[in-house]
């Protein structure tokens, strides 16, 4: 279920390296509460991209700054999931409460 915080806007922009640039690890981008949360999946998402992989090391990727292992960005990205999973109870939660 969606929520507010992560309607999809009509943003169809790519994502690049430079979209990366102020962030040292993946959490950053979690905690972002600047960006909504489909903005920061994107950039997860890219970063964990293949594209994005060095040569000699698969499983780390790196932003065109840092690098971060494959498995630190599925975390980040599960985090994410739970981040609005929790939001969503919340906000049933206030629904309720109005209701109510």
């Amino acid at each position: 279920m969606r929520t507010d915080i992560d309607q999809y806007e009509d943003d169809d922009r790519p994502i690049g390296r430079g979209d990366l640039i102020t962030y040292y690890h993946p959490r950053e981008i979690v905690s972002d509460d600047s960006l909504p949360i489909y903005h920061r999946r994107k950039l997860l998402a890219f970063w964990l991209s293949d594209a994005n992989a060095l040569p000699s090391a698969p499983s780390i990727r790196s932003s065109g700054r840092t690098t971060a292992t494959v498995d630190e960005l599925r975390d980040a990205l599960l985090a994410l999931d739970e981040l609005e999973t929790m939001i969503s109870a919340q906000s049933a939660i206030s629904t309720q409460q109005t209701v109510a």
